[in-house]
Protein backbone atom coordinates (compact mmCIF):
# COMPACT_ATOMS: atom_id res chain seq x y z
CA UNK A 1 0.00 0.00 0.00
CA UNK A 2 1.45 3.35 -1.35
CA UNK A 3 -0.89 5.68 0.37
CA UNK A 4 -2.43 4.42 3.61
CA UNK A 5 -5.32 7.92 3.62
CA UNK A 6 -8.39 6.42 1.58
CA UNK A 7 -8.38 3.22 3.91
CA UNK A 8 -7.80 5.68 6.79
CA UNK A 9 -10.60 7.53 5.71
CA UNK A 10 -13.08 4.58 4.78
CA UNK A 11 -12.22 2.61 8.22
CA UNK A 12 -12.89 6.52 9.42
CA UNK A 13 -16.37 6.53 8.79
CA UNK A 14 -17.23 2.69 8.89
CA UNK A 15 -16.22 3.30 12.78
CA UNK A 16 -17.73 7.17 13.41
CA UNK A 17 -20.97 5.61 14.66
CA UNK A 18 -19.85 3.26 16.55
CA UNK A 19 -16.99 4.69 18.28
CA UNK A 20 -16.95 7.66 21.11
CA UNK A 21 -13.92 8.43 22.35
CA UNK A 22 -10.13 8.86 20.30
CA UNK A 23 -11.35 7.68 16.84
CA UNK A 24 -8.22 8.66 15.43
CA UNK A 25 -6.03 6.60 17.57
CA UNK A 26 -8.52 3.53 16.54
CA UNK A 27 -8.18 3.75 13.45
CA UNK A 28 -4.44 4.35 13.08
CA UNK A 29 -4.02 0.91 15.09
CA UNK A 30 -6.69 -1.08 12.72
CA UNK A 31 -4.19 0.41 9.96
CA UNK A 32 -1.02 -0.68 11.69
CA UNK A 33 -2.48 -4.18 12.36
CA UNK A 34 -3.86 -4.53 8.86
CA UNK A 35 -0.05 -3.86 7.79
CA UNK A 36 1.09 -5.94 9.58
CA UNK A 37 -1.42 -8.85 9.08
CA UNK A 38 -0.24 -8.39 5.37
CA UNK A 39 3.65 -8.84 5.44
CA UNK A 40 4.80 -11.34 3.17
CA UNK A 41 6.45 -14.56 3.98
CA UNK A 42 8.06 -16.76 1.64
CA UNK A 43 6.92 -14.95 -1.33
CA UNK A 44 2.92 -15.19 -0.28
CA UNK A 45 0.66 -13.05 0.94
CA UNK A 46 0.16 -12.89 4.77
CA UNK A 47 -3.00 -11.86 4.77
CA UNK A 48 -6.95 -12.30 2.62
CA UNK A 49 -9.14 -9.57 3.17
CA UNK A 50 -12.93 -10.59 2.30
CA UNK A 51 -15.43 -7.52 1.10
CA UNK A 52 -19.34 -7.92 2.43
CA UNK A 53 -21.93 -6.09 1.79
CA UNK A 54 -22.15 -2.79 4.55
CA UNK A 55 -25.57 -3.75 5.69
CA UNK A 56 -24.83 -7.01 6.88
CA UNK A 57 -24.31 -6.84 10.59
CA UNK A 58 -21.06 -6.64 12.82
CA UNK A 59 -20.47 -10.04 13.82
CA UNK A 60 -22.49 -11.78 11.73
CA UNK A 61 -21.06 -15.19 11.15
CA UNK A 62 -20.31 -15.77 6.88
CA UNK A 63 -20.76 -19.40 6.01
Amino acid sequence: MVDPMPLRCEIFEMMREYVGANLAKKVTNVVDVLKLAAQVEDGREGLHLLIVDPHIPAGAKLY
